[in-house]
């Protein structure tokens, strides 16, 4: 499960699936399972961090955060996978430990050459920016993120223009942020707390 999978921030929620959740459930009992399962002998030293990582984001969605915070952190060390250092540090922002997150975003930079989705970081970052209330830095890095998104091809990323929106608000720039939030309601119409927005034609802080 990497970024480009998960990249839709928890923030923004998405609809409710009975279905779903009851997946879910049944997901968490299985993934526990598989953590807590010894190694054959010829894998002792193999790492479950990936199955670690796909716990933390089962928790997230839970809205766990510390649960997905103590469950993945043993696994993030000195040479972790970007996509881990990513999970936790959304993690880390929606517990509200910003520098937490940051830390671990700017260390999943670093690899420059492991790291498959630096745009992925860069709008990562943004967002913890952004509910830190650094508004003009958040600026920079969405900027960035969207340089980067484009190089790749991935010009039709809903979160980016949600991310757009927010800073408009914050900017006093509804009318902007309003239109941002009907692009972004194109490409992925399921985002309830923006439907609210656009569809009650309301702009909040």
């Amino acid at each position: 499960m990497t970024g480009v999978q998960t990249c839709a921030l928890p923030i923004y929620g998405q609809k409710q699936n009975h279905a779903a959740d009851l997946a879910r459930n049944q997901a968490e009992y299985f993934l526990i399972a598989a953590l807590n399962f010894p190694w054959s002998a010829e894998k002792q030293k193999s790492d479950k961090g990936y199955i670690a990582e796909r716990l933390c984001r089962l928790y997230i969605s839970k809205k766990e955060y510390k649960k997905a915070i103590n469950i993945l952190l043993p696994y993030t060390k000195r040479r972790t996978d970007y996509y881990i250092r990513y999970s936790i540090a959304e993690a880390y922002m929606l517990q509200g430990m910003y520098d937490d997150a940051r830390a671990q975003i700017n260390q999943a930079l670093e690899d420059t050459k492991g790291n498959k989705e630096l745009w992925l970081g860069k709008f990562l970052d943004s967002i913890a920016l952004l509910r830190a209330g650094n508004i003009e830095e958040s600026k920079i890095e969405l900027n960035k993120a969207i340089l980067d998104a484009e190089k790749e091809g991935k010009t039709n990323l809903d979160s980016l223009l949600i991310t757009q929106g927010y800073i408009a608000i914050k900017e006093g720039k509804k009318a902007e942020a309003m239109e941002l939030f009907k692009s972004s309601l194109e490409i992925n119409p399921y985002r309830v707390s923006v439907q609210k927005r656009v569809f009650n034609n309301t702009i909040n802080k």
